[in-house]
Formats: structure tokens, sequence, C-alpha cells
């Protein structure tokens, strides 16, 4: 029916989109890589639901499937961090609690020497495998894969020898949690350098299925992607009063900032505004008491400063600012709305200023 290939359609069509987006990034993660293969199998289901089995198709979802493979087949690091050194431990303890009572149940269930020796070389080996990777600066998703694969076959050899449910069950369930934790940890790969092919592979297969090439260019982005979500900051385009650029850390690199500062007839109160954090709003106060200390010095009337209230701004006042590095920019704009001199709009700026009028390094 026109219904079920309509579902179709939009099946494939977001796993084009999903494709394309993650394809656009730096990095890929294994959480990313499971919803794809979660929509490959969503879409496989519903293909067969309708009618349609088999066929000419089955090759581009093979070939899609292949694509995914070689990727989960990446060697995927994660730096072991404090919260892995805490699961790994956790796992080591949880080892040691089995460990006693697995020979307890054992000698209580008259099990053979023979079969306990065993069980004993595999908990060991189980053991010595968690603190070698514990020990290592980063985890390698095989590295994982194989404690895993050691514990369920401790397990299954329990079983074989007539050790099965007990007390012991909890600490298996909670080794096996914590692998699971550390599972769930993101793991980038870097695209550019290792799965540049599987990804086109992957967006070949699905241009086969749909029968219409995939072709982005900057005009038609939007149409996959939807709006941007970010924007690239841009500095003035001429020298302004007031406004000053400054220089910026964030957590896609760096950035420039428009520093804004005005100033109206009032009582001397400074007003902050543009979310800013604790140590900006020490800059901006440290800034405007240098000013002021100053301001015979800087050619400003200190008549003026007390009969205005100063107003400093930041843009994209949805977006939080913190730190001292904003200082400078700060004290050169208060000074520039005070004298009525423009400032190099092609000039950026950082450092902490200090009541002194010193500029620190950030």
């Amino acid at each position: 029916s026109t219904t079920d290939i309509n579902a179709i359609k939009t099946s494939i069509n977001g796993l084009k989109d999903k494709i394309i987006t993650i394809s656009l990034n730096d990095t890929i993660t294994l959480a990313e890589l499971q919803e794809i293969q979660n929509d490959v199998n969503s879409l496989k289901d519903k293909m067969v639901s309708v009618g349609i089995d088999g066929g000419a198709y089955q090759d581009d979802l093979n070939a899609i499937q292949s694509a995914i493979n070689a990727l989960t087949g990446k060697t995927l690091e994660i730096k072991a961090s404090d919260k892995t050194k805490t699961v790994l431990n956790t796992i080591t303890s949880s080892i040691d609690s089995l460990e006693g009572k697995v020979l307890e149940v054992g000698v209580q269930n008259n099990i053979s020497q023979s079969d306990l020796t065993s069980i004993q070389t595999s908990i060991n080996t189980l053991k010595n495998k968690v603190i070698k990777v514990s020990l290592n600066d980063t985890i390698t998703s095989e590295e994982l894969q194989e404690i895993q694969d050691n514990v369920n076959s401790l397990q299954n050899k329990m079983v074989s020898v007539g050790i099965d449910g007990g007390t012991y069950q909890e600490d298996i369930d909670a080794i096996k949690a914590a692998i699971r934790t550390l599972f769930g940890v993101t793991l980038p790969v870097n695209i550019k350098d290792n799965t540049e092919d599987p990804l086109d592979a992957i967006k070949a297969a699905i241009s086969a299925l749909t029968g219409k090439n995939i072709n982005i260019t900057a005009d038609n982005l939007e149409e996959y992607l939807g709006k941007p979500r970010f924007s690239n900051s841009k500095t003035e385009e001429n020298d302004l009063v007031g406004i000053v650029t400054g220089l910026a850390y964030t957590q896609f690199g760096g950035d420039t900032l428009s520093i804004e500062v005005t100033h109206y007839k009032g009582s001397g109160k400074l007003v902050l505004t543009g979310k800013l954090g604790d140590v900006m709003k020490e800059s901006a106060q440290a800034a405007f008491s240098y000013v002021k200390t100053n301001a015979e010095k800087l050619d400003i009337d200190l008549q003026d400063i007390k009969d205005s209230d100063v107003h400093i701004h930041v843009p994209e006042g949805a977006v939080p600012k913190d730190g001292p590095s904003a200082g400078v920019t700060i004290t050169t704009a208060l000074i520039s709305t005070f004298t009525n001199r423009p400032v190099r709009h092609d000039v950026g700026m950082t450092g902490e200023i200090t009541l002194r009028g010193n500029v620190l390094p950030i």
C-alpha cells in the first residue's frame, strides 16, 4: 500500500540523514554506530512486515551491514579516567568475593578437585586481565569484550560442573553491570583518519537502495540537517566607541566575542548583563575600579563617572560566560566609552586586569 511504502521511505530517509550528519563530524561514537545499526534492523523488519522480502535490494542491505561491521571493528580507545578505574576496581573486588564463595560452594557440593582447579584458573585469568587493563592509560573495546567473554566462559564452566545459582550470582551480576558501565562510555573514533571508506560505503549503499544519489552542497545542506545549531561569531566591521573584541575559549575551540559598554545619566551604578559568571563579574568590577582610580591619568572626568550608570553587556545572553580573561577587554571598553574614542575592531585581546592596571597572561 502507499501508506506502507511511505513509511519505508521515511525510515530510509531517516537513516540516510543520520549517516550524513555523522559523516560531517570529526568523530563518531559507538552509541551513534549502534543507533545506525538499530535503524537498519528496524528498516529490515518493516520491509519484511509489508511483504518486501528478498530481492535485489538485499545486496544493498548487505553492503550497509558490512560497512557498519567495518566501523565497529575499529579499535576504539577510551582514556582510563578516575571513573573507569573505579569501575575496574569494583570488578576486581567482585571477583575476589566470587572466588571465595564459589570455592566454598564447590566443597559443599563435592565438586572434584580438578574442576575446582579449572574454575580457580579461570577466575585468576579474569582477575589478571582486569588488573592489567586498569594499569593502562587507555582501554580498548576489544579489551572490554575480552573481559566480558571471560566472565561468560567462567559462568558457563561453573554451571557445567554443578555450581549453579547461589550467593555468588550477585557478584557475577555486579561484574556484568560494571562492564556495561564501561561499554556505555562514549568512544570517539577519528573519522578523517579511520572511517571515511566505510561511511562512504554506507552512503553509496543507501543511495542504491533509494535510487537517488546523495549530493550535498552548501546550498542544500540545510535541507538535510535543518537550521544551523551554531553560528560563527563575527567581529565588527568598523571601529566603534565602547565596543571591543575579546578572545574566548570554548569547548569547540577559540572564538571571538564583543564586549559592549555604554553609560548614561545616573548615580555611578554598574550594570552587568549577558549571563556572566562570578569570576567575570569580579573582572568587570576590577576594571571599573581601575578606571575610576586612574580617571585623571586617562583624561576622564571622575565626576562624569559618578554622575553616570555604566552598563556592560556581553552579547548572546543565553550562553553562560565566565573567567578572568575579559578583564583587559572590559577595561578598554570602559575607557573608550568615557573618552569617546573608538577602538580598532580588528584587534582582539585577552588577559586578566589587576587594580594596578597590570594585565596577567591567561
